[in-house]
């Protein structure tokens, strides 16, 4: 696959941008216990017209368990397995999101983009948006989106640009999954607002697309219980997206 110039900071910096606009609007802190799930074993593929339909209603993946819900990123052909209580939200009305933002403001100002153009360009690669049903923690709400285009996305692509925009990141790990070849990368940034968000980045990389699958929590042992869970259920939807 051949990387476009602007490839790794659309899926990266999207993903990292959403995250971090969770911190918004999460009303009180709260205390919840965790939403980190075990490992799921593998299970044999068949259609459940019960699975939520967070990107698509279509495809055949269905839950390892009665705990989980399957959220499916149908453009690019890929699922994963969430805590059935959480809830998919709006991903464009994160991004717009009504009045000043410090975290959005800050991100404009490092990236040297406008506002609406930066909206703009996000909006046409969010896949998904979910959030967790326990309430925010310390000021803020876990939450794991997906963002994709065309191309790939290497290493150093991956590092370069979560330093652009102030993420301290670990350096990135190599997994094979069902889904394809899976990059990841567990980094923290330090908001305006006074909270640190905690996160792990998952690049799926199929045959002609890469995918970007974040997990934001307040600690880093959260995000990555829930990445464990992600990485171990992520599967490739038959007969959609770019795994044809």
């Amino acid at each position: 696959m051949t990387p476009s110039r602007s490839a790794p900071r659309r899926a990266v910096v999207t993903a990292l941008l959403l995250s971090a606009l969770v911190v918004t609007g999460c009303g009180t802190a709260t205390k919840s216990t965790s939403n980190a799930l075990p490992r799921p074993t593998p299970t044999t593929q068949t259609p459940s017209p019960s699975a939520p339909a967070t990107a698509s209603s279509t495809g055949s993946a269905s839950p390892s368990s009665s705990r989980v819900q399957v959220v499916k990123v149908e453009k690019y052909g890929i699922s994963y397995e969430l805590p059935k209580g959480w809830i998919t939200i709006d991903a464009k009305k994160v991004l717009e999101g009504g009045g000043k933002n410090p975290v959005m403001d800050d991100l404009v100002h490092r990236l040297g983009i406008p506002r609406d153009q930066l909206v703009r360009q996000f909006s046409s690669v969010v896949q998904t948006m979910s959030v967790s049903d326990g309430g925010a923690v310390d000021g803020f709400l876990a939450n794991v989106n997906s963002v994709g285009q065309e191309g790939d996305v290497n290493d150093e692509q991956l590092k370069l640009q979560l330093a652009t925009i102030g993420a301290k990141a670990s350096e990135p790990e190599h997994e094979t999954t069902d889904a394809g070849n899976v990059t990841r990368v567990a980094y923290f940034l330090a908001t305006k607002v006074g909270i640190t968000i905690h996160a792990v980045v998952l690049a799926v990389h199929t045959r002609t697309a890469t995918v970007a699958v974040t997990v934001a929590a307040i600690t880093a042992q959260k995000a990555a219980e829930l990445a464990d869970t992600i990485e171990a259920s992520l599967k490739p939807i038959p007969g959609s997206g770019p795994n044809l």
